[in-house]
């Protein structure tokens, strides 16, 4: 069984890669790594992938395409790092921010950014320009 997705390869083969979808690319994300794929190159990128479970995990991905002897596409190898934690981690640091670590509350300067964005909007609508 994957550590990371916690699925066994006998519930893996033959199945579809969306399997592992989530909400988190959009579909012009998966059109481009399908056109890089299907042209024959490797597409190398970050995903947020969901897990037997249904939780969420980023990976940093390597997609081959591994071609017969006349040169046809027959499979892709997937090589994945699991980026879950520096990634949890990088949300956490720009959440703090934002807000108070104690109290979890928004801070000063997420006060001020939204203050200023309602003004902004504010004089849109008015028709003035600040």
């Amino acid at each position: 069984m994957s550590t990371l997705t916690l699925y066994t390869i006998d519930e893996l083969v033959g199945r579809p890669a969306a399997i592992f979808r989530s909400a988190e690319q959009d579909s012009a994300f998966y059109e481009k790594l399908w056109l890089t794929i299907l042209s024959g190159d490797d597409w190398r990128g970050r995903v947020a992938n969901c897990r037997k479970d249904g939780v969420l995990y980023y990976a940093d991905e390597i997609i081959a395409p591994i071609f017969d002897e006349s040169g046809d596409i027959t499979n892709f190898a997937v090589w994945q790092i699991d980026m879950t934690a520096p990634q949890r981690s990088q949300f956490e640091q720009q959440w703090l921010v934002y807000h108070d670590s104690l109290t979890r509350l928004p801070n000063r300067p997420c006060f001020i950014e939204q203050l200023s964005q309602a003004v902004l909007n504010g004089a849109k609508q008015d028709g003035h320009s600040c």
